[in-house]
């Protein structure tokens, strides 16, 4: 196992070119640089479903991949392209064990490899990625408030 967090490499292939489902979690690092402008910065994106087109390779690990959000008819984040790589040491699933994940936003596809995943995003984050319904199993990710002071 790689010092990072590895998806099950079998099963990740598998869904390549398969509707995946992003679902945001709060966290202080979520940028401000929303492509839409009715909402705070420290809301949440909706949970929204994307098409995985790529799997992210380091060192012979799967941490992640890229997909293009597309099923997903009322989200703000309908059309951009998100490169999610996992945030913990481990093996994880897109089904029963499912890893946080760090979440890049792009209008248009990424290049890769990218010198600085972050300089081109349009929206940084925090999230699950995961199949078509999956069900977080920790409590302390559900939606919070919506603004920071009420975790005071």
């Amino acid at each position: 196992m790689s010092a990072r967090g590895e998806y099950d490499p079998k099963s990740a292939r598998s869904l390549i070119g398969k509707n995946l489902e992003i679902q945001p979690i709060y966290g202080w690092g979520w940028s401000p640089r929303y492509p839409w402008s009715d909402l705070p910065a420290e809301a949440l994106p909706p949970r929204s479903a994307l098409v995985l087109s790529d799997l992210w390779d380091h060192e012979g690990a799967i941490i992640g991949g890229l997909g293009k959000i597309e099923a997903s008819e009322n989200s703000p984040l309908l059309n951009l392209w998100v490169r999610f790589c996992l945030r913990h040491v481990g093996k994880f699933d897109f089904d029963s064990n499912v890893g946080d994940s760090n979440l890049f936003f792009y209008s248009s596809p990424p290049p890769w490899p990218i010198e600085n995943i972050a300089s081109e995003a349009t929206l940084i984050g925090f999230g699950f990625v995961g199949i078509i319904g999956f069900q977080l199993q920790h409590g302390e990710h559900e939606r919070p408030p919506t603004t920071p002071q009420q975790h005071l």
